[in-house]
């Protein structure tokens, strides 16, 4: 993906909108299904991987406590 691609529509009752992607990398996860209703403003919807980071390193991450000083 590169800076400027469309990577989501956010649909409300009166228009719908293209949410394009600030930086440049791959998506590890993503975080909110297609379709989904309800989501609200500002979830994170992806995971965005930095350089020499893999999908699996996602995990590893997201188990980390804040008080570890390791998030």
């Amino acid at each position: 993906m590169s800076s400027g691609d469309v990577i989501a529509e956010i649909e409300t009752d009166k228009a719908t909108m293209e949410v394009e992607a600030v930086d440049e990398g791959t998506i590890g996860k993503l975080l909110i299904a297609a379709g989904t209703e309800g989501v609200k403003v500002n979830t994170p919807i992806a995971v965005l991987l930095q350089d020499g980071e893999a999908a699996s390193d996602i995990d590893s991450h997201e188990n980390r406590s804040p008080e570890s000083g390791n998030a």
